[in-house]
């Protein structure tokens, strides 16, 4: 899952910040991005892959890298419970 994931972090935060080149280490908020922004992506993200996605996570690291490792490691993996579809 950490592959598929990492891959889906990259293509929601090519599309919500309009780039196509991606660099693990760019700020979020530095390439454009704003808090309206931010929740696209987290809503985005939470929707592919099926989880609940503090939107504080990228405050905290908002790095491409820091998303990812927030989305794929274990230790976030089982903080984040399964978003509840209607």
């Amino acid at each position: 899952m950490s592959q598929q994931a990492a891959k889906i972090v990259t293509e929601e935060w090519k599309k919500v910040l309009g780039v196509s080149d991606t660099d693990l280490g760019g700020d979020f908020f530095a390439l454009g991005g704003n808090s309206l922004m931010a929740v696209t992506l987290v809503m985005r993200i939470e929707d592919r892959l099926e989880v609940a996605l503090p939107i504080e996570t990228l405050f905290v690291d908002g790095t491409l890298e820091g998303l990812i490792a927030a989305c794929t490691s274990t230790d976030a993996l089982d903080e984040i419970s399964p978003v509840q579809r209607a």
